[in-house]
């Protein structure tokens, strides 16, 4: 791949992953079952403007639906760690057999893109367990 093609896919990872990001903060269960999606949806709502553009950052880059759908469908069958619950990184192998089972060449750059999202991801499960705050939205 050379020079250009892969500063055109790390762009494309990087809206992927400020989307994916973004989203497991948005769509992770509270204590009480809603989402912080949900509380947000309701607070624009009732106050157009007070979740100061949060919602509308949360937009699917549409030219990767693709790989974000994959990734949905490849995570449903994550490992989790004995007693503690602890999820799992998708392996290489997993991810392997993923493809293998859809017919799936996966190139180097989605490979990338779905360990980069799926890092996100478990460290966004595991920071579940604290809450999210708006902060976090930020950062995202």
């Amino acid at each position: 791949m050379g020079e250009r093609q892969r500063k055109f896919y790390d762009a494309l990872i990087r809206d992927l992953v400020t989307f994916a990001k973004l989203a497991f903060r948005l769509d992770t269960r509270n204590e009480d079952g809603t989402t912080l999606r949900e509380h947000l949806e309701a607070a624009e709502k009732a106050s157009p403007g007070v979740t100061r553009g949060v919602l509308k950052r949360a937009t699917m880059p549409p030219e990767l639906e693709f790989l974000w759908l994959w990734y949905l469908d490849l995570s449903t069958s994550r490992q989790y760690a004995g007693m503690s619950g602890s999820p799992l990184r998708l392996t290489h192998t997993e991810i392997l057999a993923w493809a293998t089972l859809h017919q799936i060449a996966l190139e180097p750059w989605q490979l990338r893109a779905i360990r980069l999202i799926d890092s996100h991801h478990v460290h966004a499960m595991m920071k579940a367990a604290d809450g999210f705050t708006m902060a976090d939205l930020q950062e995202a």
